[in-house]
């Protein structure tokens, strides 16, 4: 199966848009992973700034002022995805803290996370939706607890990855279009000069010539094309001539075929009858040694007469008249040639034969070949 140019610039392009978009969809899904993962680390940052503020190695934040981590947990609280921010007790798992006032003493709290120095990040759930879970172990002994919901960031990031995604498959698409057009311009459209000119070409259109193109390469094509052309323009002039001049040869030679064969055939023919005369004995009583003589001359005119034909056929062949050639005769003319040409043999075997015209009128003539 054969392919244009065309169908595999298609497909290639084709491929290429498939392949773009497969990178750009794996490019997002890893924007969007990478920056889940920064919004996570960046949570436990601010878990362990809130447990260092509210439990620092020296003094603490709960024990001289107390009202204060109220207000930070509430504007923790008050920050994108924070579900819940609490301070649990290790002695009593009682709720000392919460950015919700209502959850404070609560002692009603259930799978609690496992709390040490290092923040321990699981995933939860909180009224039936998916959070993630931070947890620290304070530096006086206090268990810290964060909540996050991860539904609106993801959302953003999402979106982000989305609309970098469009992004670049706007410039993608644009960058395969103008590789396209340039494709078109640089090389297909040369490639279309060119073959017009080779169709030009094949028709014997020796005038065609390729003009200027863009590419050093392309040009140097098309300069071996104009090259070619001259030369093949060249050897057709050539081959006219040399079949105009063979064309001549044999129509002189056919020519001269003709009529050499016409003029010996008149008497070359005058010859025979002459020849068959003195054998018949028309003219004179001949010996037998005479009419010996006179048979082999007859015998070899004969052969030359049949060469002589012969050599007419052949020149009737190479002009393209060999066949029938009809005309117009009457009936009567061409019984008397008959006789003519059969009166020896009548006469040999001593027939009495005769041809004689009737008063009649004439028939009408008929379309036959004389010869």
């Amino acid at each position: 199966m054969k392919y244009s140019a065309w169908h595999i610039i298609a497909f290639l392009f084709t491929l290429i848009g498939i392949l773009a978009i497969l990178f750009v969809v794996g490019i997002s899904f890893f924007f969007h992973r990478f920056n889940v993962n920064q919004v996570v680390n960046d949570k436990i940052t601010d878990l362990e700034l809130i447990s260092n503020t509210i439990a620092g190695p020296s003094w603490t934040v709960k024990e001289s002022y107390p009202g204060t981590i109220e207000n930070t947990f509430r504007g923790v609280l008050k920050m994108p995805g924070v579900k819940f921010i609490r301070l649990i007790s290790s002695e009593s798992n009682i709720i000392e803290k919460s950015g919700n006032i209502d959850e404070v003493n609560n002692v009603n709290i259930d799978n609690l996370p496992l709390f040490s120095r290092d923040v321990s990040v699981r995933d939860g759930t909180l009224d039936g939706e998916l959070i993630k879970e931070f947890s620290i172990k304070t530096r006086d002994g206090s268990d810290l607890w964060m909540g996050v919901s991860l539904i609106n960031v993801k959302k953003n990031i999402l979106f982000s990855a989305v609309l970098m995604g469009i992004v670049a498959m706007v410039l993608m698409t644009i960058t395969i279009m103008v590789v396209f057009l340039l494709v078109r311009y640089v090389f297909m459209s040369p490639l279309a000069v060119l073959m017009s000119a080779f169709g030009k070409l094949k028709n014997s259109d020796y005038d065609v010539q390729l003009g200027k193109a863009r590419i050093i390469e392309m040009q140097e094509v098309f300069d071996s094309f104009n090259q070619m052309v001259a030369k093949v323009k060249e050897a057709e002039v050539k081959l006219a001539e040399e079949l105009k001049r063979a064309k001549e040869i044999d129509r002189m030679k056919s020519e001269f075929i003709s009529v050499a064969a016409h003029q010996l055939r008149t008497p070359l023919s005058a010859v025979k009858w002459t020849m068959k005369m003195l054998i018949d004995g028309d003219i004179g009583h001949l010996t037998h040694e005479q009419r010996t003589f006179l048979m082999q001359g007859y015998i070899s005119n004969e052969r030359i007469i049949n060469l002589v034909n012969d050599l007419l056929n052949v020149a009737r062949i190479e002009e393209g008249r060999f066949g029938y050639k009809f005309a117009m005769i009457q009936i009567e003319d061409l019984i008397e040639s008959i006789v003519l040409d059969i009166k020896h043999k009548v006469k040999e075997k001593e027939l009495d034969f005769k041809f004689e015209r009737s008063g009649l009128p004439k028939p009408p003539k008929i379309k036959i070949d004389p010869s």
